[in-house]
């Protein structure tokens, strides 16, 4: 199953969240326009990828400095996942 989410500012697929086990298999984020350098941790791929093999997007971390940017990407995957 893939879904297509957006947050603010951003938007992105969450690719295969498995129906069975209910945990993200990949994120592709297509867009995002922030201001530079501020929120790039929180969509680089480093950091997408600790969301793979969660079911709940809470379980990850946050990005210091990068609190608006974090709590939109999880919110595209915890719609994804709910």
């Amino acid at each position: 199953m893939t879904c297509c989410s957006s947050g603010s500012r951003i938007s992105g697929f969450i690719q295969d969240v498995v129906n069975q086990t209910g945990t993200v298999k990949s994120i592709t984020l297509d867009n995002f326009s922030d201001t530079p350098d501020v929120g790039d941790k929180a969509t680089a791929d480093d950091y997408l990828k600790k969301f793979v093999g969660v079911s709940d997007a809470d379980d990850v971390d946050g990005v210091s400095g990068a609190t608006f940017t974090t709590k939109s990407v999880k919110s595209m995957i915890q719609s994804a996942l709910d």
